[in-house]
């Protein structure tokens, strides 16, 4: 997933979302401009004295709500004065039930095929805020007169998702339309950072077999059940940790032992370059080096990330379909020329959203396969579809809950406590949900991972294991886990984050990990 992301976001809670006793905590504010390509999580929060018939996060976002018989009028803050100068905005609504009319006075409606779900972008002279500016929308809705008034259940403002209830897990696993948008909220603090540690010795690659145990995977076979690690590896927003730096990351011991997949993070979607700390990890697998990858871990290509897509639209090789298959015959050397064993698409809002994106996306994927038919090709995804390409890459995976070649998996990208189960449905049961629903097909289960914040509570883990074993879910797919840099930490985000600083969770993955190992 990932990935995400993925403009991620600076909200820092203390506790687990798991933790019962998480209820109102307030937030940072939040400036797009300086997130980096991260990921996402959805949040909850509760500012007091406010009035309008809206609940929850939401409350946040919204400055005006006036409802009568009928009709509602709205102001959406799109840009506060704490936040710094962006370049674009978006919004995302849901509503728990379909609507006869929706308009914006400020912005542009795109079409997302349904009455109940509507996304807001820019006219175009409205797209930049200067920072200490503040800037709303308006909206206009209307319904039939004496019918019950359509709540909102969900919001998205600039890629961070809003809860509009203030109710727990279980209340919001009962509502039908599961409408939050989706991957993850980070932090990301000003922190001083040592010098560079010295780089170990160089590794010579080991020469890895040819995999026949599986369908998928070029050198190590996909796994029956999934535990994988989103790993920091390149973030162009972070000095030192560039696409172009030159370090030698390594895993923690704890990584080792858990996780039997990583997804590496992220791949620039322009240049398509490998940066060299990915080259510099993948070829330690099966080399016995301190940190190095066990010879039985997938090791997948994340490609793009949030931010990648939302500030860089469109992805020039998803313009056409002579771009996306020269693109494919590019992306499949690299399993020789690295050893890897697949690609992960993050292709997310922004570029995800273009009109060519999807149609070339699949494009790439049969030209993929026609060249490298094991490689493991992952779709993440937020918890509500709300991304034109990644419901084109799904739709087109499956038919009859039976794969049609392209994408290996889906990921949710939710990883607010265990609430990534509350989503499921909108990919396993995607023809049980009301007409219009954007998912046509219904996945199937054990191609389903869900999304794990990295450092929720141990007791969220054992959980979603718990879950995965019960209803035969792929796995779980963890964003994030920071690597070591020599005798440094590497590449972090948010240490609130970081699955290599949770103590109390690490031997969670790791029984976990062991169990998942010996699933049959």
């Amino acid at each position: 997933m990932g990935p995400l992301a993925l403009v991620i976001f600076s909200v820092i809670f203390p506790l687990s979302w798991a933790d019962p006793v998480y209820t109102k905590f307030p937030i940072v504010p939040i400036d797009e401009t300086r997130q980096g390509n991260k990921a996402r999580v959805a949040y909850d929060l509760w500012r007091e004295g406010m009035t309008y018939n809206v609940e929850g996060a939401c409350k946040e976002r919204v400055n005006r709500w006036s409802t009568w018989n009928g009709g509602l009028e709205g102001n959406i803050l799109i840009h506060t004065k704490d936040e710094g100068e962006m370049e674009n905005w978006s919004v995302f609504l849901v509503f728990d039930r379909e609507v006869d009319s929706f308009s914006c006075y400020d912005g542009v409606v795109v079409d997302t095929s349904s009455n109940q779900t509507f996304k807001v972008k820019p006219k175009g002279w409205n797209a930049k805020s200067t920072a200490g500016s503040q800037r709303q929308i308006g909206i206009n809705v209307r319904w039939p007169q004496n019918s019950p008034e359509p709540k909102l259940l969900s919001m998205v403002v600039n890629g961070i998702p809003y809860t509009c209830s203030n109710g727990d897990a279980e209340e919001l696993a009962a509502v039908e339309v599961a409408g939050l948008e989706t991957a993850a909220v980070e932090a990301e603090e000003p922190v001083e950072r040592p010098a560079p540690a010295p780089a170990p010795a160089p590794v010579e690659p080991v020469e890895l077999p040819e995999n026949t145990n599986s369908e998928r995977g070029v050198y190590v076979p996909w796994p029956k059940k999934v535990l994988g690690l989103y790993v920091l590896l390149a973030d162009d927003d972070h000095e030192g940790f560039e696409s172009n730096a030159v370090w030698e990351p390594r895993l923690y011991e704890w990584q080792q032992k858990a996780a039997n997949v990583l997804f590496f993070t992220f791949i620039h979607p322009i240049t398509m370059d490998i940066p060299k700390s990915f080259e510099n990890l993948a070829k330690t697998r099966g080399t016995g080096v301190p940190g190095a990858i066990p010879s039985n871990t997938v090791i997948l290509f994340a490609i793009g990330g949030y931010a990648y897509s939302s500030k860089i639209k469109p992805w020039h090789w998803l313009e056409s379909r002579e771009g996306a298959e020269a693109m494919a015959v590019k992306v499949a050397t690299w399993p020789e020329r690295y050893g890897i064993d697949g690609i992960d698409l993050d292709l997310e809002d922004g570029a995800g959203d273009t009109p060519k994106a999807g149609p070339m996306m699949i494009h790439f994927i049969i030209k993929l396969r026609q060249l490298q038919p094991k490689m493991i090709i992952g779709q993440p995804t937020y918890g509500f579809p709300a991304v034109k390409a990644e419901i084109a890459v799904i739709n087109a995976s499956w038919k009859d809950k039976k794969s049609t070649g392209l994408a290996d998996s889906v990921g949710l990208m939710v990883y607010q406590g265990t609430y990534a189960l509350n989503y499921v449905k909108n990919y396993a049961e995607a023809s049980s949900q009301w007409s219009g629903f954007p998912i046509k097909t219904d996945v199937p289960k054990n191609c389903i991972l869900l999304g794990a914040k990295g450092a929720t509570g141990g007791s969220t883990i054992r959980t979603l294991a718990d879950a995965t074993m019960k209803n035969d879910y792929l796995g779980i797919m963890v964003w994030y886990a920071s690597v070591k840099n020599g005798e440094e930490n590497g590449l972090q985000y948010a240490e609130t984050w970081d699955a290599s600083f949770s103590n109390d969770t690490i031997p969670a993955y790791i029984e976990t990990g062991i169990r998942f190992r010996a699933a049959k």
